[in-house]
């Protein structure tokens, strides 16, 4: 049987997950690269500006980026550089969380890899919409 690509090493970064967000957290689906980790609080984290982004969100540095250079993830022992995330919907198309990929060091993140990136999250969303049936 053959396994599914998982889309932190499809895209060469250290980490990749799917979280679902509610009023005060992220959870975490499932993750690649890092463990012992099940949940976040909402706020600092990046996955809920991601689902309300129009796009995919890209954060290439967030060193540099002023909505994040301040975050938790970026200044403390996390060292989270990059992000690129993009809204995963449920059934009545709100957004319930999102793919994203992490890294601790910055990333360069084209238009192929962004089209890339909602391919890999279309075919999560359709699983947990799958799953929730």
């Amino acid at each position: 049987m053959q396994t599914a690509p998982i889309p932190a090493d499809v895209f060469g970064v250290k980490m990749s997950f799917v979280t679902l967000v509610d009023s005060n957290r992220q959870w975490f689906k499932s993750t690649c690269g890092l463990e012992d980790v099940d949940e976040t609080p909402r706020e600092p984290g990046f996955c809920a500006h991601a689902i309300f982004a129009p796009d995919a969100m890209i954060v290439p540095d967030a060193t540099k980026d002023p909505r994040f250079a301040d975050n938790p993830f970026v200044t403390g022992e996390f060292g989270l550089r990059f992000y690129a995330g993009t809204a995963l919907r449920g059934p009545a198309g709100k957004p319930a969380g999102a793919l994203c990929l992490v890294d601790t060091e910055p990333h360069d993140f084209g238009t192929r890899q962004i089209t890339r990136l909602k391919k890999f999250a279309n075919l999560v969303q359709a699983e947990l919409l799958r799953s929730s049936h």
